[in-house]
């Protein structure tokens, strides 16, 4: 506003009268006093960003910041350039600290866990699923049987939640690379956890259907979460390699096949019998 009033007040100005010193210096001192205003609007954010802890806070800042450099372009002082750093490197680190805090919180609630199945009465409250699948992006119910699962799952829908507000293409990959990681170190904390436990005949079948549903439903669930924020992005998630260290355990404590089943013998007709019936007619034609 005020360097479009400076303009219109000195418009009027004779077009055709020599440009005087005086002028061209207020010119100048406008356009530097401008220049250090937009410098203190990137420092406000830069300083400021990081206390912001929403991802819908920080989508409404960018829509702001966005009008604004917009507006400021209609004279030459268009910033919009230098906000992308600025967001993208407070998106990635909330998106980082959120699914760390998910991390950390499967770890407290798997050393403190106790496996008990869940009862048929909570089973049978389990609400009905839509044409037989389970709603779109919800958490798969079996994963309530392990609440540590369960915890670490919803941390990270929660932390794709607060990045679908603000999400930048150019953050795929390494939004991609944090949920690689944390399914990573999830599964290598349930194979040690299942290694270095000693489980009784009780807890051990729980824990074998746990590792079961973290590699079989956890690992898919948290790559289509990941793809309904980034389309295609679930193809990114090696879930092999993020379960091999469970899956290895797995197959160690896997039971033995049973032995193949033995084969009925059928009876074999005695030789002398046959013989018998041969040499009869041979006898026969001798005494003829």
């Amino acid at each position: 506003d005020a360097v479009m009033q400076f303009r219109a007040v000195f418009a009027d100005e004779d077009p055709e009268a020599p440009t005087s010193s005086v002028s061209s210096s207020d010119s100048r001192l406008l356009y530097s006093w401008a220049e250090r205003r937009v410098a203190l609007y990137i420092s406000s954010l830069r300083t400021l960003l990081p206390q912001v802890s929403e991802g819908g806070s920080l989508g409404a800042a960018l829509e702001h910041c966005m009008y604004a450099g917009s507006a400021l372009s209609r004279v030459g002082l268009d910033f919009r350039a230098l906000l992308p750093p600025l967001f993208e490197g407070r998106i990635l680190q909330l998106f980082t600290q959120t699914v760390a805090t998910a991390v950390k919180t499967f770890a407290a609630a798997l050393e403190t866990q106790r496996w008990v199945s869940l009862s048929s009465a909570a089973r049978a409250r389990r609400p009905p699923a839509q044409d037989g699948r389970e709603a779109a992006g919800a958490l798969p119910y079996a994963l309530m049987e392990a609440p540590p699962l369960a915890l670490f799952t919803n941390g990270v829908a929660a932390a794709l939640n607060e990045l679908r507000h603000c999400a930048p293409l150019v953050l795929q990959g390494p939004v991609t690379q944090v949920v690689q990681g944390a399914l990573t170190e999830v599964m290598a904390a349930l194979a040690q956890y299942g290694d270095m436990r000693t489980l009784n005949a009780n807890d051990k079948p729980l824990f074998v259907a746990a590792a079961k549903l973290a590699v079989k439903v956890l690992a898919p669930h948290v790559g289509a979460c990941l793809g309904r924020v980034y389309p295609g992005a679930a193809a990114s998630i090696d879930t092999a390699a993020a379960t091999a260290p469970l899956t290895a355990l797995l197959t160690v404590w896997a039971p033995p096949p049973p032995p193949p089943a033995a084969r009925p013998i059928s009876p074999v007709k005695p030789a002398a019998s046959a013989a018998a019936s041969s040499a009869a007619p041979a006898a026969a034609a001798a005494a003829g």
